[in-house]
């Protein structure tokens, strides 16, 4: 799969970002934090995307907020390491700070595309949390659409005492292993450098 079929993966994830009503079901009893830190951003950007509908904000100040919450959320750093998988320890340090600079941009620009699209009749049910150990977790939810139910899970790391997504599985499909598969196949015939390109011409509009 080449970069260019990205987004058909990408696209269910989406979903979570969109005009939606969040309604949280109940929970086994173990911590609550990364579920809270899920919905909590999530509400944030729904609300930003109610609030811009009915104001003259432009549309650069609205994408300036909402980028800010999907980095609080997302651990670009290290999506973009695991994308990499193995390769990683071929590029050199210039080159993996570019590699993530680059990458989280082609990531935010694509999810800021689809936020900003009208999805008001999905919803979003929050039914479970696993806590895996004081580091991990993994909390499960279900993007519920006119004629389908799309279950999403979104696996956390908690960072400095902050709970933030390293991957998501979008019907038992890893967007990390996803990336992984498709660089790795790049990195067999080019070197870093020509990845790197390849994704800062996606990013050119």
């Amino acid at each position: 799969m080449n970069l260019k079929k990205i987004l058909y993966i990408i696209f269910p994830l989406i979903l979570c970002f969109s005009l939606s009503i969040f309604a949280a079901q109940p929970i086994e009893k173990t911590s609550q934090e990364p579920l809270e830190k899920l919905k909590k951003v999530f509400d944030k950007g729904f609300e930003i995307i109610i609030i811009a509908s009915s104001s003259l904000d432009n549309n650069e100040s609205v994408r300036d907020r909402l980028w800010g919450i999907i980095n609080e959320l997302f651990d670009f750093n290290r999506i973009s390491m695991l994308a990499a998988g193995p390769n990683w320890k071929s590029f050199t340090e210039d080159e993996k700070k570019e590699f993530i600079e680059v990458f989280t941009e082609f990531l935010g620009n694509t999810y800021l595309d689809k936020i900003q699209e009208a999805y008001a009749n999905d919803k979003i049910e929050y039914f479970k949390q696993d806590i895996i150990n004081e580091k991990k977790a993994v909390v499960s939810t279900l993007v519920l659409k006119k004629n389908t139910t799309i279950p999403v899970d979104y696996a956390m790391i908690n960072v400095n005492k902050a709970w933030k997504v390293y991957d998501v599985k979008v019907e038992g499909v890893s967007l990390v292993q996803n990336y992984r598969n498709q660089f790795a196949n790049i990195l067999l015939n080019e070197p870093p450098k020509k990845l790197i390109q390849r994704i800062k011409k996606k990013n050119i509009k």
